[in-house]
């Protein structure tokens, strides 16, 4: 790298990113076949970052790239407050302590597995957001549009004088945020344990525990389509 990186923005967030894990959003692979399928390919310009964070639950919080791009180099000077860019670029997701999914991002969507309970046992079920323009604008009847205004709660830091695990550092406030997307929820119930999933361009990854064969457990890969 021959020049020094430079400072471009700074945006402030409203809660603490604490324990975080990120997730960066990853290239389709294969095209997708039909018309109605279509709709759902990611904008190359917008993209997805998917960070989540653990205080008291787990919150999930997905960031349009698309406020990273044009920006003024008169915001380097004062970092953005969050009022200014958080509500309209930013959809947030809260996790219960019990039931937490599992996450991953493709493009400018993301792939939720829920984890569910029932009386005889649980199970996961998917969930897809698409949060591409183009899949609000022309989704023909798939899915369900969001676009109302959602509000979560979540804890906010008091000041940088308490020790992370200590509880008076946080007191909870709530977020309203409203970056509009299309909801596709799958009626199908995942049984068994979920190890993870995967999802690229009409495709979903499923990893489960499988059957013991011999004594051993035998991991089983399914692959099933978006829609």
């Amino acid at each position: 790298m021959s020049e020094t990186p430079r400072l471009l923005a700074c945006f402030l967030l409203l809660f603490p990113l604490v324990d975080t894990e990120h997730y960066l959003p990853t290239m389709y692979g294969s095209q997708l076949r039909t018309q109605a399928q279509s709709m759902y390919t990611s904008d190359p310009e917008h993209r997805l970052l998917c960070l989540t964070s653990s205080i008291d639950k787990r919150t999930i919080c997905l960031i349009s790239t698309k406020i990273f791009f044009d920006i003024d180099e008169a915001t380097v000077i004062m970092p953005i407050p969050w009022n200014d860019w958080g509500p309209g670029h930013v959809h947030v997701v809260e996790q219960s302590v019990m039931h937490v999914s599992i996450t991953h991002v493709s493009g400018n969507r993301v792939l939720l597995a829920d984890e569910m309970a029932s009386k005889r046992h649980g199970y996961y079920k998917l969930r897809m957001m698409d949060f591409s323009p183009l899949a609000v604008t022309n989704r023909r009847g798939l899915g369900r549009v969001v676009k109302e205004r959602s509000t979560v709660t979540v804890a906010v830091q008091r000041g940088p004088n308490f020790e992370w695990y200590n509880e008076l550092k946080y007191y909870y406030s709530t977020v309203e945020t409203a970056l509009p997307y299309v909801e596709v929820v799958s009626d199908r119930k995942i049984s068994g344990l979920l190890q993870d999933v995967w999802m690229d361009g009409d495709r979903i990854y499923l990893l489960l525990d499988g059957p013991y064969i011999g004594g051993t457990l035998k991991p089983k890969l399914e692959v099933i389509d978006i829609y």
